[in-house]
């Protein structure tokens, strides 16, 4: 029987927990992180600390929009990543089947970033954020049967 892959992820980690019982228990396996996306926006530019503005006709721009967007971005950095080390791992044929549990944006995101081969191994997406949670409490929150 083929592996079942579990990937539990937020914008700066994820978790990749295996079982080889669609009934079973999960066993952690790889862990990525994404520093970056941890960072407080104002750490993304050189200007010090973030500023707005309070125009209404929206003219100018906002350090703090700009500061959003890069953090926004490093999320996707991370998101390709993930779908590219996914995919690296299914042409291996190191799993069969793929449960995805992410926090709701990043679920979109890592979504749109996996290619095909990766894309038809997902049975089940959970839109939640078990990433800090241990195996049991994952496992918990996974319907009974992966």
């Amino acid at each position: 029987m083929m592996e079942i892959w579990v990937v539990t992820a937020d914008s700066s980690r994820a978790r990749i927990l295996k079982t080889r019982n669609p009934f079973g228990g999960l066993v952690e396996i790889e862990t990525h992180e994404h520093a970056k996306s941890r960072l407080h926006p104002r750490e993304f530019t050189t200007g010090g600390p973030g500023r707005a503005s309070n125009r209404t006709n929206g003219a100018g721009g906002h350090a703090l929009e700009k500061e959003g967007a890069a953090k926004d971005q490093e999320a996707v950095v991370f998101a390709r990543h993930l779908a590219a080390c996914l995919g690296k791992a299914e042409r291996e044929g190191r799993f069969g089947r793929l449960v995805i549990a992410a926090a709701p944006r990043f679920l979109g995101r890592l979504r749109a970033c996996l290619p095909p081969n990766v894309r038809k191994r997902v049975v089940r997406e959970v839109s939640k954020d078990l990433v800090k949670q241990n195996p049991s409490q994952i496992r918990g929150s996974l319907p009974e049967r992966l």
